[in-house]
């Protein structure tokens, strides 16, 4: 029984190498950028600009009642309200992982995760394109060390952590003709994250969104490198 067990998880790894491989590396870089945030966290390497804002606003909302109310910019925003500075419905997303792990490392942790979720639309696109795993992973991990990625990783918590696994998806959709699916990440990347923040990522979303229209899937991988490079 326990020989045929063995037997189908080893059938199962070899027949799934590569997605394995790109769970570990999610699971890996999850775990080691966590640890180093929380670290740089007991350290006071962290600031109230900007993760003080959003664990006060996140806590206010998750236990006072108070939507997204925070204190740190009152004299400039006197309702006290997040939204008021900048429109981030994705913090909506945050809030359940709060309630439940109150602390400002869950806030930590979550950031890490999502943007290591990155690799997986990634992945999707380099296999589409190449047809060849090892190509597809590679480019996930490429993508999982990129330095620009690592620095926003590391600097307090902020929504921007959403953006590569929207705006990557979005890619993989436009590319495989799923347009509906498309358009839906498109408008939760917009709606949820830029479009009222007014902040230069958004210009950089527009301008990739064109050169795809206008310039072809072929060239998906130039545009891909570059708003990663320019994400922090």
């Amino acid at each position: 029984m326990r020989s045929r067990f063995a037997e189908n998880v080893k059938s199962y790894a070899r027949a799934h190498k590569f997605p394995l491989l790109l769970l570990i590396s999610i699971l890996t870089y999850t775990a080691v950028l966590s640890y180093i945030s929380i670290l740089k966290h007991n350290l006071f390497l962290t600031t109230a600009w900007d993760l003080g804002i959003y664990e006060q606003s996140i806590w206010s909302t998750a236990n006072a009642g108070k939507f997204f109310w925070y204190t740190v910019e009152l004299p400039i925003n006197p309702n006290g309200c997040f939204f008021g500075i900048h429109f981030s419905p994705v913090l909506f997303l945050v809030i359940p992982v709060y309630k439940i792990f109150q602390s400002t490392a869950s806030l930590l942790v979550f950031q890490s995760f999502i943007i290591a979720l990155g690799a997986v639309p990634l992945y999707l696109i380099g296999l589409k394109e190449t047809e060849n795993p090892k190509y597809a992973l590679l480019f996930s991990f490429l993508y999982l060390i990129c330095p620009p990625l690592l620095g926003v990783n590391l600097f307090d918590f902020h929504t921007q952590a959403f953006l590569p696994l929207f705006f990557f998806f979005a890619f993989y959709y436009f590319s495989s003709k799923k347009f509906f699916k498309y358009f839906f990440s498109t408008a939760f990347f917009l709606f949820c994250v830029l479009l009222f923040q007014q902040q230069e990522v958004s210009k950089v979303f527009l301008i990739h969104n064109s050169c795809i229209v206008n310039c072809g899937i072929r060239s998906v991988y130039r545009h891909i490198f570059w708003f990663v490079w320019h994400l922090d």
